[in-house]
């Protein structure tokens, strides 16, 4: 089995085709699709595929059309769209044009429907003229299936993010291409997936995790502040209870026989002698 992986936008300067060589591509779109191409088809050679790399330019080589591949995938990476919180799509060629149509859109169909939920990239399809009718169709063989993958978008916020983790990005390719061409077994997938709900699981409980420890800090001060606040409570009682002592001595240490009046008078002699730190005699 052998197929043929374009990087997109690579080397599209010296096209041969002087209409082709202002398409560069986003910015940074050319370093991922590189990126991608490469550690997509090392993977896929591990797995006994036999993987073509081409840059841009394969259209300029006489002998494009030669060979009858099992897949022709072009790599690339959309543009941003505001507002639409990042997606990707696969697409094919027009059928009328395509001699190998259904096979192209069954291909198309399967490399999107894993590829994008294993990478967490929104599907939306922006399928128009520049995929449908993409430079390299009217280059290659009547009997090769061709595949134009958008992976996400190269400026967005969110799929950015995910687009330079490259490895993952072209582990999940290179898996929906073996699914896409029937060189993946059941028990692999399920393996596959086993590792993907273990590795959200884990990622859970390291969140968790951390989030114990911020309210076991919070938990922390909220009863160093409380210990605190104890501690000022009671001293004011200590202090409160020695008044109380003071005053009842005082009152005890009166030998003077004293009328209602002349008690509460020197009562309020007493209190007002301790608020201002004078004696209890005077």
């Amino acid at each position: 089995m052998k197929i043929v992986l374009q990087a997109g936008h690579e080397n599209i300067k010296n096209n041969c085709d002087t209409a082709l060589r202002g398409s560069t591509g986003a910015g940074g779109e050319v370093e991922i699709n590189i990126a991608v191409r490469n550690t997509t088809a090392e993977l896929l050679e591990k797995a006994g595929v036999n993987v073509k790399k081409v840059d841009a330019n394969f259209n300029c080589e006489k002998t494009s059309a030669d060979e009858d591949y099992d897949l022709f995938l072009a790599i690339h990476c959309d543009m941003d769209y505001p507002d639409d919180k990042g997606s990707g799509f696969c697409d094919f060629p027009e059928p009328s044009t395509d001699g190998a149509t259904e096979r192209s859109q069954y291909l198309a169909k399967t490399i999107q429907d894993y590829f994008f939920p294993a990478v967490g990239i929104n599907i939306k399809s922006r399928s128009n003229a520049n995929t449908r009718y993409f430079y390299m169709w009217k280059h290659l063989s009547l009997k090769t299936p061709c595949v134009l993958i958008e992976m996400g978008q190269v400026k967005d916020a969110h799929d950015s993010v995910i687009l330079k983790d490259t490895e993952k990005v072209s582990k999940a390719l290179a898996n929906a291409i073996l699914q896409a061409l029937g060189l993946q077994d059941e028990k692999d997938l399920k393996i596959e997936k086993l590792q993907k709900e273990l590795d959200e699981m884990r990622e859970s409980r390291n969140d968790w995790r951390t989030r114990y420890k911020q309210l076991e800090k919070e938990y922390e001060k909220e009863v160093q502040e409380l210990r605190i606040h104890r501690d000022l409570l009671q001293k004011d009682l200590s202090e409160a209870n020695a008044r109380i002592e003071v005053l009842e001595k005082a009152i005890m240490t009166n030998k003077t026989p004293l009328s209602a009046y002349s008690i509460k008078e020197r009562f309020q002699s007493i209190v007002h002698s301790l608020l201002n730190g004078g004696d209890f005699n005077a």
